[in-house]
């Protein structure tokens, strides 16, 4: 029977975790390192370089991770939080393998990364011969800038698409990491589990920005730009140099994205309490003027990017009736009518929860379908709350943020006229709109009986409940020894697939915007 003093059942977990000895994890991590060499030294010798160079990048990305995540574990007092960041770097990575059969096992290298890797592994044969003068057929904005940064990766590591993968799904990793820091800085009295768990864990987020391509790149910007707008919210320092940074970044590949995360934090910072000083207005004004003349420049660089000599309502229809014609084509396409504010709120549906379980053609689409379908419940548990939504808009400027945005998404996207391209473009919503969700469901109502959550800082924050399994030092070293285990053995078996160790053929075929959720993109 169970005295009043008996210890919880977490502690016992944790004590059977501390009972490994630290010798058993020596040794276990020796002969992990011993069979790495050993396989190493196999592939070499029968492998082309895609396969054995993965082998090298893997473990080196996964070493620097291992160090930030055990340096983000001590900042928050929370050791649970390394091994959680170590299972999602695995996780991601595992996805990277999957996105990558699926783009040249299963569609034989008829997707965007293909072309990526082609101009990137020319670009890197220039650079390591000091040769600058790169000829990118373009300004250096949207696909110009993919190729350029692959061939700086290349140039570096070697021309591996299997490494290219893993280095563009670490950035987008760390992308994500990014989201879950402006989450703690926005919402500091709120806990950031189920947070992270949704981040960290969404099926769209592990596997789409986990490729040779645009999306790693803006998942890691907009992180940036969320944390930078988090924190200049809040009234931290560095806020509005890393806000500054995430728009550069998507301006060097979506301007329009950076337009929206800016006009975003613009409405929020209008909006929002001022602390008490004595020049309140004087703060506000500045702080204003400094992100209007910030717009000035990302408007002239949205203009440049579509063509368009001014940015009006005109020309902002005339841009969206042309990208429902350009993604209204493909086995994924469907009927969207045309982009106005009337079909807003089908367009909501649409980026949220289409495809349908009854519209999915295929197994991308099954599980894009399936993700709606949580995706819908996580909204129904959230709305149980909607009666603080004012409350939470007055009282937290970031989720004005997160709501603004999310609204000017809906516009912008709900022209597009093709699942495939859908569920791609939406994982630049989720890790904004999760955050207004998660920040709505956490937050206490008031009469039901529970107290708030105490405010918490960061590097002084309680540990939160993680299953403590999680807090153990061994079971941080067993996670990282395994996954890369596990990713070494999957190189292998990717490496020795047939058709996968020649280099993948330009065959002519639907371009990525008509290949929808039955292309890789």
């Amino acid at each position: 029977m169970t005295g009043v003093g008996a210890p919880p059942a977490p502690a016992r977990t944790r004590a059977t975790w501390k009972r490994i000895p630290p010798r058993a994890l020596r040794t276990a991590a020796v002969a992990a390192a011993m069979a790495y060499v050993g396989v190493f030294c196999w592939a070499m010798a029968t492998q082309g370089y895609n396969t054995w160079a993965s082998m090298v990048i893997l473990p080196a990305l996964a070493v620097i991770t291992y160090g930030v995540a055990r340096r983000a574990g001590r900042r928050s007092r929370d050791p649970a939080l390394a091994t959680l960041l170590m299972t999602a770097f695995a996780l991601k990575m595992a996805a990277t393998l999957v996105r990558y059969v699926v783009a040249f096992g299963v569609y034989d290298g008829r997707a965007d990364a293909t072309g990526y890797h082609y101009a990137g592994a020319f670009l890197a044969q220039q650079l390591r011969r000091g040769d600058f003068t790169l000829d990118l057929g373009g300004s250096l904005v949207g696909t110009q800038f993919i190729d350029l940064l692959t061939g700086i990766v290349y140039a570096v590591v070697g021309s591996t698409k299997l490494g290219g993968f893993f280095v563009f799904s670490w950035l987008g990793f760390w992308g994500l990491w990014l989201f879950y820091k402006a989450f703690r800085t926005a919402f500091p009295g709120l806990p950031g589990r189920r947070y992270s768990l949704v981040v960290f864990l969404m099926p769209s987020l592990l596997f789409w920005p986990s490729s040779i391509g645009k999306e790693s790149w803006m998942l890691l910007g907009l992180g940036m730009g969320a944390l930078g707008a988090a924190q200049l919210l809040r009234g931290q320092r560095g806020g509005l140099v890393r806000l500054a940074l995430g728009l550069g970044a998507c301006m060097l590949v979506r301007p329009h994205m950076a337009l929206v995360t800016l006009v975003a934090t613009g409405i929020a910072y209008a909006v929002k309490r001022q602390p008490r000083s004595t020049l309140p207005g004087a703060r506000r004004l500045a702080g204003l003027a400094i992100l209007v003349a910030g717009g000035l420049v990302v408007v002239a660089n949205v203009e440049t990017f579509f063509g368009v000599d001014q940015l009006s309502s005109g020309s902002v229809g005339n841009i969206l009736e042309s990208t429902q014609d350009r993604t209204s084509a493909g086995r994924s396409s469907f009927e969207s009518g045309s982009p106005s504010l009337s079909r807003l709120p089908n367009g909501m549906v649409t980026i949220l929860f289409r495809p349908f379980p009854t519209e999915a053609r295929n197994a991308q689409a099954l599980i894009a379908s399936l993700e709606g379908v949580a995706l819908a419940a996580m909204l129904v548990l959230a709305l149980r709350r909607a009666r603080q939504l004012p409350h939470l808009l007055r009282e937290e400027p970031y989720a004005v943020f997160c709501l603004a945005y999310s609204g000017m998404f809906f516009f912008a996207f709900s022209s597009f006229s093709n699942f495939g391209i859908v569920s791609r473009q939406r994982v630049q919503l989720f890790p904004v709109l999760f955050a207004l969700l998660v920040a709505l469901y956490e937050r206490r109502a008031a009469g039901d009986g529970e107290s708030p959550a105490p405010p918490q800082v960061e590097g002084h924050a309680e540990a939160e409940p993680w299953p403590s399994v999680f807090a153990s030092p061994g079971a941080r070293v067993l996670t990282t020894v395994g996954a890369v285990v596990l990713m070494v053995v999957a190189i292998v078996v990717v490496g020795l697939g047939r058709g996968l160790q020649a280099p993948p053929r330009l065959v002519p075929g639907p371009p990525a915007a008509q290949a929808g959720v039955s292309g890789p993109g």
